[in-house]
């Protein structure tokens, strides 16, 4: 698998970037990760809200120009989007100009962090 994940790097129950440990028999760790998360990118901390994270290079090959066409609709229900990347500039000012419309729903992040990313 070309782009397949690392196990043992991406691994939530040993993972050194993230701040709580979760595996699928105590899965407290990844609420506290969701709310710290949410409360670092400025989205408001809801345990009740689906949190869809994107981390991603923004080019219409990985489908992008699709995304932004349906984004209106999609931040029209209770959802919240945090997306990490840099690409193409039209996607990165869409999903900019989004953000500022929708601020308590996207948190669009035009750059690339390491902790971000494996905390996304």
């Amino acid at each position: 698998i070309v782009n397949g994940i690392e196990a043992d790097l991406y691994n939530p129950q040993t993972d050194a970037l993230l701040d709580y440990h979760f595996n699928q028999e105590d899965l407290s760790g990844k609420a506290k990760n969701k709310a710290k998360l949410q409360e670092r990118v400025g989205l408001p901390v809801r345990a009740d809200v689906p949190l869809v994270g994107i981390v991603s290079r923004l080019t219409r090959q990985k489908g992008f120009d699709v995304v932004v066409e349906s984004l209106h609709h999609i931040l029209q229900e209770d959802v919240q989007i945090v997306l990490l990347g840099t690409g193409d500039p039209a996607f990165e000012g869409a999903f900019s100009w989004f953000a500022q419309i929708y601020p308590d729903k996207l948190s669009a992040n035009i750059t690339f962090d390491v902790k971000l990313a494996q905390e996304i």
